[in-house]
């Protein structure tokens, strides 16, 4: 993309075309090195086609034409690589601010589960659509086993009544001073002799809920 530029702008034709492509390719970084160090590379070629531009517009406005320049324009004329290295400081700040407020977005179930509740809880009222189909089965599983309404001869077992949950969790939840939420509705059963793995993306209230079962955290 940055070569298709640089050849774009040695077309007088084309330069329209080449704002086009400059504007969008801003926006990428790796334009803005490419562009920039293939402009520092062809600045002779640059500095003689500016000095022919300008010789033309001299005569068409009937002036003397220019003194050609005795030296190449500079790697930070905005000409060559000046655009290209503001761009790419402003990038390099914008992009490591749009990285840390993605990662706080993602590690922040409340946040995450209200942003896409206020997408899609229109079409599923009453359901976190941050939730998956699993996790509310195994809500509703936990909630028969605690009121005795599981129904007999699971057909996944096929061995009559499934053994009875080692651990079994419903509704945990864990508020610590100051109002924040480390777990919120943790609803689960674990039978006996199952290896039982707890998954989660960072501040979903893993190491929380461990430390509840384990009884060090009350």
């Amino acid at each position: 993309m940055a070569m298709i530029s640089i050849f774009l702008s040695f077309v007088p034709e084309l330069h329209v075309w080449n704002d086009y492509v400059t504007i969008i390719g801003r926006f990428i970084p790796s334009f803005n090195l490419g562009h920039g160090l293939l402009s520092v590379n062809f600045s002779p070629i640059i500095t003689a086609l500016d000095f022919a531009q300008e010789a033309n517009d001299a005569k068409e406005a009937g002036l003397p034409p220019p003194d050609y320049p005795e030296t190449n324009f500079k790697a930070t004329d905005d000409r060559i690589a000046g655009l290209d290295i503001v761009a790419m400081l402003y990038g390099s700040f914008a992009y490591v601010v749009a990285a840390i407020a993605m990662d706080y977005f993602l590690a922040t179930p409340a946040l995450y589960g209200w942003v896409l509740a206020s997408i899609y809880g229109g079409k599923n009222k009453g359901e976190n659509p941050s939730e998956d189909e699993d996790v509310r089965e195994e809500e509703v599983r936990v909630k028969r086993v605690i009121e005795h309404k599981r129904p007999k001869g699971d057909e996944e077992d096929g061995d009559g009544d499934r053994e009875e949950d080692a651990i079994l969790v419903d509704n945990l939840t864990k508020i610590y001073r100051g109002g924040k939420k480390a777990v919120r509705g943790f609803s689960l059963g674990v039978p006996y002799g199952q290896c039982f793995g707890l998954l989660g993306i960072n501040g979903a209230g893993k190491t929380t809920t461990l430390s509840i079962l384990s009884g060090e955290v009350s």
